[in-house]
């Protein structure tokens, strides 16, 4: 029996090295018209998307939230944030010194999926980042494909503004951007 038949739809087992599931010949040839029409919308508005999106200079984090960043050379720079970093291992690039030097921006890759399982990892990273810069607010700029921003800030238990949050402590909001 194909994978994925109790959903209804016939998926065969993958084709060794193609590394996809390709759908059965016997729906392909009934619904060609119609999986062609869903892989075009999706093209759309995955280009739609990306044409919507601003530049990072063009984003919130850079017209409102931070002003006057300067870069900061890795090898010199010491903060227990670095720390933070390293135990979670997340790679950091670059970093920025914002709001006279209180607001900083990091650029990482981030190996995890931001709108996924937050408990695990999110949660527990952010928590410490945030007690390692002294609760003080601060920014990411993801650099994978998913190109986010995560701004972290102080929670104020306004709602719908969170999409991370350990309530009363940190709110974490995003953005994405087109590199």
């Amino acid at each position: 029996m194909p994978i994925g038949r109790r959903w209804g739809i016939a998926l065969t087992a993958p084709v060794r090295g193609a590394g996809l599931l390709l759908p059965d010949k016997r729906v392909w040839k009934r619904s060609n018209p119609i999986l062609f029409a869903i892989a075009a919308s999706v093209w759309i508005c995955v280009a739609a998307k990306a044409d919507s999106l601003p530049n990072l200079a063009d984003t919130i984090l850079y017209k409102k939230l931070a002003h006057n960043c300067r870069r900061v050379d890795l090898k010199a720079w010491n903060h227990p944030t670095k720390q933070v970093l390293r135990k979670y291992q997340v790679p950091l690039y670059a970093i920025e010194l914002c709001n006279s030097d209180k607001y900083p921006i990091f650029h990482v890759d981030l190996k995890y999926d931001l709108l996924g399982p937050t408990d695990t990892f999110f949660r527990p990273f952010f928590n410490a980042m945030f007690d390692a810069n002294g609760r003080n607010p601060m920014a990411f700029v993801e650099r994978t494909s998913a190109n986010r921003i995560v701004m972290i800030s102080k929670d104020y238990g306004k709602p719908g503004e969170c999409v991370i949050s350990h309530p009363g402590r940190w709110c974490a909001s995003f953005e994405d951007y087109n590199p």
